[in-house]
């Protein structure tokens, strides 16, 4: 990029490298995906996640089967990458997640979910608990609001439990 000075003077020419490819020739089709949990195993390499093939696609958009290990109370990072039809993989997208491990006699009997902005405990979308429960291990269907704008967005979920508290002192 050259600029030109109020006195008609030329600066030093700067130079940027750029490579033009015909995508028309080069039409990427994902083949499969990989997902791991915290720790990298390796491209291609299961480790405590899967490699997973897929059917042929070129627009990968898709609900994944993702089985979970025992994962410790905590924070964890769930990681998904693709595979190519070139034998190339992706940079691994990140999710991070909390374990939290339930408290005995307290089963969850209420869950909602919302996006980007809390609307206030109870005043999220409901999720379906029939029964009260210990753990909640469903597929949602989360429709995506035609009104939310093309950028990134946060999905949040939660799930409520009864408050207990202990015995009252005797007397």
């Amino acid at each position: 990029m050259c600029v030109q000075d109020e006195f008609g003077k030329w600066s030093t020419s700067e130079r940027s490298l750029f490579y033009v490819q015909d995508v028309t020739k080069h039409t990427q089709t994902i083949t499969a995906y990989q997902y791991y949990f915290d720790t990298d195993p390796g491209v291609g390499i299961a480790g405590n996640g899967a490699v997973v093939a897929v059917t042929p696609i070129s627009n990968f958009n898709q609900t994944l089967a993702i089985a979970t290990p025992a994962l410790s109370a905590g924070f964890h990072q769930l990681y998904v990458r693709t595979l190519d039809d070139f034998g190339k993989w992706s940079t691994p997208e990140r999710s991070m997640f909390y374990v939290q491990q339930a408290a005995t006699n307290n089963q969850i009997i209420a869950g909602e979910y919302y996006i980007d902005t809390d609307p206030g405990a109870g005043n999220g979308i409901p999720i379906p608990v029939p029964t009260p429960t210990d753990t909640v291990t469903t597929l949602l269907n989360i429709p995506i609001p035609v009104s939310l704008p093309n950028c990134n967005h946060n999905l949040f979920v939660r799930f409520k439990m009864p408050i207990t508290y202990g015995q009252p002192p005797k007397a």
